[in-house]
């Protein structure tokens, strides 16, 4: 399926790979899937959040996206990550299918197939500092998770729920939070 991604939201992102070091997506492919602007994205999050001090054990360890439950990604997002770093951090992804697996996480993605466990993720997390990322959340603004990827019309929205992530310690960049939509209520 093409996914068509608003005017608005695609040039920002795309002013924001300009930016801060662009992420290559294959050149074949004229218009990419939704999952690979959702790559996309997940890679560049880790960009605009501050992390808690003891969030890595040195300055050169890695960055860990994990992907919780079914991937959706195929080997996408490795490709994408494949040699970048964010900081001086290389950017490593992982499958995860244990709750304590995701302490060792700063961005996990938790697939749809997962969602009806959202509430052990988040307790497993607690105070740990990671970036959460779900897709097509219903009653996401009452959930303790960060970031929402929705779909509309085709086109690929993100919101964030800045106290959730206040609460975990993240500090998430204002340009970021700019092009996020407000979670309904």
């Amino acid at each position: 399926m093409a996914v068509t991604i608003s005017r608005r939201c695609w040039i920002s992102f795309l002013v924001l790979l300009a930016v801060f070091g662009g992420v290559r997506l294959r050149a074949q492919m004229s218009t990419p899937s939704e999952y690979q602007v959702k790559a996309a994205f997940l890679y560049n999050f880790g960009k605009f959040v501050e992390w808690p001090a003891d969030a890595f054990s040195n300055a050169e360890a890695p960055l860990v996206i994990g992907i919780y439950g079914n991937n959706p990604f195929g080997h996408d997002l490795e490709v994408m990550v494949a040699g970048k770093k964010i900081g001086s951090h290389p950017v490593d992804v992982r499958r995860v299918s244990a709750l304590t697996d995701l302490r060792r996480c700063h961005i996990v993605f938790i697939s749809m197939s997962e969602q009806k466990n959202t509430a052990s993720v988040v307790e497993a997390l607690r105070g740990r500092g990671v970036l959460t990322v779900t897709e097509n959340m219903k009653h996401f603004a009452g959930s303790e998770l960060i970031i929402n990827f929705v779909m509309e019309n085709d086109q690929v929205h993100f919101e964030i729920n800045g106290a959730a992530a206040d609460r975990t310690g993240l500090a998430i960049s204002s340009k970021l939070l700019s092009l996020a939509r407000k979670p309904e209520k």
